[in-house]
């Protein structure tokens, strides 16, 4: 089958974790090929990105250098014309793709803009909608957006999303059913090992975009606290984001007082991402506003115990699976109750849940549920 997957969202061959918010779609292009599929992947070419992927990625013209869409203010004009153009672009170069590589189906990162392009080609080709969080809880809140998204979906096959309550709020939003169909990066690659020893340092870790909905800032207050009142615990932040300033400027300040007990850094590899896990003992998500980030499983995988906000699923999972600690988002208080309570009680993941975890969030599993939807409409 050949498969067109249209996404804003896509790393370089290589690219150093800049693109947290897509890198999950790479190991979903590798598996569909595995399984004999023809994969095609649309993106915009945003800071003149370079691929070398084993499956076909074609870019179009941005307008909007290396600016995500994220950042994009739809009340200034000049981002209007960027977004405008970006769907000119790319409405023109799938009609292209559909036509060179013979594309039979279409999935839809995102509801908008892939699922926008996805629902106005020529030729009138299947389209599939996963939605993944921001389409349906932030661009889904503007009324013309709104309108657009819900239009997406209510023309799709089928219609997914990468959480629980995401699957709730794009139902309500279009009035069509949808779906749950997690996001993952799992191939189980990565083997669980101990982090405790009687001497050891409690290494709390944080790895993702520095973003208001990401909540880097009340990790950062909370290692502050928890660094002034104990001499046995370690913080390290890794990322970047809209907040690199605020964040950067008060990470570096904590470093200065604190020396190693803190470290703050940007972007990592996914190489540097595994070698910081097989380091920690306990990743922490803080998020205001999540589904179910794809480092939560990326840490389940590597037997790191989690503290995580109970925003979106996430709570619903790691109390279920008994995968860690859970606190009311944007709550400081109980997030440094989260942080002593792991100190104090050496928390591990149990094997046998883990391994229920990760058997819903592998890749085998997503794809094999994505395919048998797909091969539905041929």
């Amino acid at each position: 089958m050949n498969i067109g997957i249209v996404t804003h969202n896509f790393p370089s061959f290589n690219e150093e974790g800049r693109a947290a918010a897509g890198n999950f779609v790479v190991p979903l292009c590798l598996e569909l090929g595995k399984r004999g599929n023809i994969v095609c992947v649309l993106t915009p070419d945003v800071a003149k990105k370079k691929d070398d992927y084993p499956f076909v990625v074609e870019r179009f013209g941005a307008c909007s250098g290396d600016k995500l869409l994220g950042h994009h203010k739809l009340y200034n004009p000049f981002d209007l014309y960027r977004l405008w153009a970006m769907l000119d672009n790319g409405s023109d170069k799938l009609n292209w793709l559909i036509e060179k590589y013979d594309i039979e189906v279409l999935l839809a990162m995102w509801a908008f803009p892939a699922g926008f392009l996805c629902s106005r080609t020529k030729k009138k080709i299947p389209y599939y909608t996963w939605c993944l969080g921001s389409d349906i809880w932030t661009l889904g809140k503007v009324p013309i957006v709104r309108m657009l998204v819900s239009e997406v979906l209510k023309r799709s096959k089928r219609v997914y999303a990468d959480g629980l309550q995401l699957a709730v709020d794009a139902k309500k939003l279009s009035g069509c059913s949808c779906e749950f169909l997690p996001t993952t990066r799992f191939r189980d690659d990565i083997n669980p090992i101990c982090k405790y020893s009687a001497s050891s340092i409690t290494t709390f870790l944080y790895v993702g975009r520095w973003e208001k909905a990401k909540a880097p800032d009340l990790f950062l207050h909370a290692a502050k606290i928890c660094l002034q009142k104990r001499s046995d615990v370690r913080f390290k932040i890794f990322g970047g984001g809209s907040l690199e300033e605020d964040i950067r400027e008060f990470g570096l300040q904590l470093h200065k007082r604190f020396g190693d007990r803190f470290i703050i850094g940007g972007y990592l590899s996914e190489s540097e991402f595994k070698q910081e896990l097989s380091q920690a003992s306990c990743f922490v998500i803080p998020s205001r506003m999540e589904s179910i980030p794809i480092a939560l499983t990326d840490a389940v995988s590597a037997g790191v115990p989690v503290i995580v906000s109970d925003a979106g699923d996430m709570g619903y999972w790691v109390k279920k699976f008994g995968l860690g600690i859970v606190f009311s988002k944007g709550d400081l208080a109980g997030l440094l109750e989260g942080l002593d309570s792991m100190i104090e009680k050496r928390f591990e993941i149990q094997q046998e849940n883990r391994e229920a975890y990760l058997k819903t969030f592998s890749i085998g599993s997503v794809v094999d549920s994505l395919l048998c939807d797909l091969r539905e409409f041929r």
